[in-house]
């Protein structure tokens, strides 16, 4: 079967810090903005929704009772956003982990997900294998699922039953099957991929990945068969979502500036969508 490729990403927004973790939700994509929370209507611009005591947020998600959640990585504490952009402390995991916290996303019952790197890459550190984590919506905090090397995106399948994560050392996106208490079990590969970073899926399962070391974003079904293909012109993506009323709006988060070590961005990311043929689950 041919790859389908499709035209350019089209950017939507530029002159941002480094962007991360869109995430559809109430007809806006939300995404983070090195220490900010930000969302884009479609067709509109760039609004601030709230600002983290951090240089870098790198998981945005939603808690059960509609509140922003996201994380400062470095600091490796997770903040619920209230509505009038006050921060409540939802969990403060430094004294569990050494390196930075990445990724977030809702699961069962309330909970979220939480993807620590493992190893702090920013400061030169050699790779280390570590394990998700879930925070239970009363804030009590397991590891969970097998040993992952650089555990980074995550999705849900739409009936919440299996968790996809991107492990990008291992060149590799997982599934897990989630139990009820919100454990993983029965790991397995799902897709292969060099360097995966976000992802989503679309209605199919088929796993949409940001692939920074490429260029490109990659639509790959089980098989590590690669169907559709949306390359930059420039730049690295991040991370990627389906939305738009169809949720057939690919939007991709993208940098030309990797993270620097003193974390002082210079403007040099930027956010970017194209249409697809197959809408996203949710």
């Amino acid at each position: 079967m041919a790859v389908q490729e499709l035209p350019l990403l089209q950017t939507i927004a530029d002159g941002l810090l480094f962007t991360e973790s869109p995430r559809w939700r109430d007809g806006r994509v939300w995404f983070s903005n090195g220490p900010h929370v930000c969302f884009l209507r479609p067709g509109g611009s760039v609004t601030t929704y709230a600002t983290l005591p951090t240089r870098l947020v790198l998981g945005v998600g939603f808690l059960a009772d509609g509140r922003v959640a996201a994380v400062a990585a470095m600091e490796r504490t997770i903040f619920a956003i209230n509505g009038d952009g006050t921060l409540d402390v939802f969990a403060d995991l430094s004294d569990r982990l050494t390196g930075p916290v990445n990724e977030i996303i809702a699961g069962p019952m309330g909970g979220l997900y939480v993807g620590p790197m493992g190893f702090d890459m920013l400061r030169g550190e050699k790779p280390a294998a570590t394990r998700l984590l879930y925070v239970g919506p009363a804030g009590k905090v397991k590891e969970v699922g097998s040993e992952l090397l650089f555990p980074n995106g995550m999705a849900l399948s739409r009936d919440g039953s299996v968790l996809f994560v991107a492990e990008t050392f291992a060149n590799r996106v997982v599934a897990f099957d989630v139990a009820k208490d919100g454990s993983l079990e029965n790991g397995r590969t799902c897709v292969d991929s060099t360097h995966p970073d976000g992802i989503c899926l679309d209605e199919s399962g088929a796993v949409w990945c940001a692939s920074p070391l490429t260029g490109e974003v990659l639509l790959l079904a089980e098989g590590n068969q690669v169907q559709q293909r949306l390359r930059l012109d420039h730049g690295h993506p991040t991370s990627c979502v389906l939305g738009d009323e169809d949720r057939r709006t690919l939007f991709v988060t993208a940098t030309d500036e990797m993270p620097p070590q003193d974390l002082n961005f210079t403007g040099k990311a930027f956010l970017l969508s194209a249409r697809v043929s197959t809408p996203g689950i949710g």
